[in-house]
């Protein structure tokens, strides 16, 4: 497995499709919370004056390596 740093943009302008594994699903955050963790996002990623923002660990699987199938849509 190899780290790497990526811009937010660009990463979201992919398609692609999130999910959120089992394991995590009992954390859950009210709709407010998750309206103020995504209009932090897009403010972080359109102002020039922030250049590094660290958002946590987001763990990504490459098509292919445990998945079989393609779905273009991006879910939140």
């Amino acid at each position: 497995m190899e780290a790497s740093r990526t811009n937010l943009l660009n990463f979201l302008r992919e398609p692609k499709q999130l999910i959120l594994p089992d394991s995590q699903s009992p954390y859950d955050c009210s709709d407010g919370m998750r309206s103020k963790f995504w209009d932090n996002i897009v403010r972080l990623s359109t102002e020039e004056s922030v250049s590094e923002y660290y958002l946590g660990l987001f763990l990504i699987l490459e098509k292919g390596l445990f998945c079989t199938y393609e779905i273009p849509k991006l879910i939140l």
